[in-house]
């Protein structure tokens, strides 16, 4: 038996369910169904227990020691989440040395095409991932959010804990990615321009919608690192945030360097084994409008399933 949630598929009417095994939903409403004290997680043994196993997995997935273990892995990876490989940059299975080497996995150039490429103004899909939207926090913590302590300040930070940065009216877009997608994420809009990275949290809640819909802080607990990115166009700052969740070893940044330029679509990091989340925040000043289809689905709790590099909105910011 198995139990899961349903996701969007653009385009018309179409939802897939994304199943999840019994045991592995068992095991959540334990740890996060009802208040934080009536749950598992009053005990600091457990916090620290995900932390650990979080750690512990990230090393067994980097381990090269034994190739035929890690080629039943991916094997038998590729059949539980059935997996297409014709996108795959490297489609000998055995280049891949290690588990998280194929979870990480890179793909044909093209594979992901960009948006109107040319419109500096379009917001695109920074992972393949399930997308939540909202024209601002109250929408989100009304339909999706239900951490007691979820505001932009305790997302963000030193890298806006004043909200002057982000005030209330900003925009918000959540990527989760789910265990069988491509694990790079890409930058979502540009050109853009790097700042620092504040590294905030220490917590390895998982991201599933079960968590997030229940009284857990869940983004603002989890280990996580924030980027500011100046829009040049636009001339605005949005942060970009990667949470790290339960069984994610590490977030891992590419291109990323301080001062460093980049363009819609390129590629800006990745996460090692594991189902994770991106966040962007958008000031007001960039005028979001996000896509009709995707805020509709968003405004009735459901995720929609988009890829790297699809439109999903634009700001009316004057350029």
């Amino acid at each position: 038996m198995k139990m899961g949630n349903y996701v969007a598929v653009r385009g018309g009417n179409e939802r897939f369910f994304e199943e999840m095994p019994l045991y592995v939903r068992v095991g959540m409403h334990l740890l996060f169904y009802g208040s934080r004290k009536a749950s598992l997680l009053r005990y600091a043994s457990v916090e620290h227990l995900l932390e650990t196993m979080s750690k512990k997995q990230g090393v067994t997935y980097d381990d090269a020691s034994n190739p035929e273990d890690v080629q039943k892995f991916i094997k038998s990876f590729i059949e539980t989440y059935e997996l297409k490989l014709d996108d795959l940059a490297e489609q000998d299975l055995t280049k891949y040395p290690t588990r998280n080497s194929f979870f990480y996995r890179k793909l044909k150039p093209g594979a992901r095409p960009i948006a109107e490429p040319n419109n500096d103004k379009v917001i695109s899909s920074a992972a393949d991932c399930r997308l939540m939207v909202f024209d601002n926090v109250e929408s989100a913590t009304k339909i999706w959010i239900k951490g007691q302590q979820f505001s932009l300040p305790n997302l963000l930070g030193g890298a806006d804990k004043n909200g002057d940065l982000f005030p209330p009216g900003s925009s918000l877009a959540l990527f989760r990615l789910a265990p069988a997608d491509y694990h790079r994420f890409h930058h979502a809009i540009g050109p853009v321009k790097m700042g620092e990275k504040t590294h905030l949290g220490k917590e390895y809640y998982t991201v599933n919608p079960e968590a997030v819909g229940e009284n857990f802080d869940v983004f603002t607990a989890n280990t996580r690192q924030v980027v500011l990115l100046d829009w040049e166009p636009v001339k605005a700052k949005v942060a970009f945030v990667a949470v790290g969740a339960m069984l994610v070893g590490s977030i891992n940044w590419t291109n990323s360097d301080v001062g460093s330029n980049g363009k819609r679509g390129e590629e800006l990091g990745y996460f090692a084994y594991g189902g994770s989340t991106c966040i962007a925040v958008f000031p007001p000043a960039a005028k979001v409008k996000w896509d009709g289809d995707i805020q509709a689905n968003s405004l009735k709790g459901i995720e929609t399933f988009v890829r790297v590099g699809e439109r999903i909105g634009e700001s009316k910011a004057a350029l």
